[in-house]
């Protein structure tokens, strides 16, 4: 990766970032939820992050390798600041919210993605990572 520009780099951990913590999320919410209804839709969506990773992959193909992609996603410790599902279904004690809640909270962190990658985008100055972003 040396090669790559260290914002690209940025853009493809943070892009990572963003499926696992969601994925996470959704896995958390799946496990507090009651319903078997809105047990089944997290751990769809949760599966949905993985699709999103695969989908990150291809497009960062030309970019770096298959070895590097799998470094980068494997890596335990959080990149950048992502500020987007963190910790919202709930902390070990606390009362789990209904099933409405987290998929409330759900949409919230969608849309803050969304804004967190277009103000990212816009103060780049790498047309490759502003479009990755």
């Amino acid at each position: 990766m040396s090669e790559v520009n260290p914002q690209v780099v940025e853009a493809i951990k943070m892009a990572i970032q963003l499926e696992k913590d969601g994925r996470a999320f959704f896995e958390e919410a799946a496990n507090k939820a009651q319903r078997p209804l809105a047990k089944k839709m997290f751990k769809t969506l949760a599966k949905d992050e993985i699709n999103h990773l695969h989908t990150f992959q291809k497009m960062f193909d030309s970019i770096i390798t298959p070895t590097e992609w799998e470094e980068l996603v494997k890596r335990p410790s959080k990149v950048g600041e992502v500020p987007v599902f963190q910790g919202e279904v709930g902390r070990k004690g606390e009362v789990a919210p209904s099933e409405i809640e987290a998929l409330r909270i759900a949409m919230e962190n969608e849309r803050k993605a969304i804004d967190f990658f277009n103000r990212v985008a816009e103060e780049t100055d790498n047309p490759q990572a502003r479009e990755i972003f």
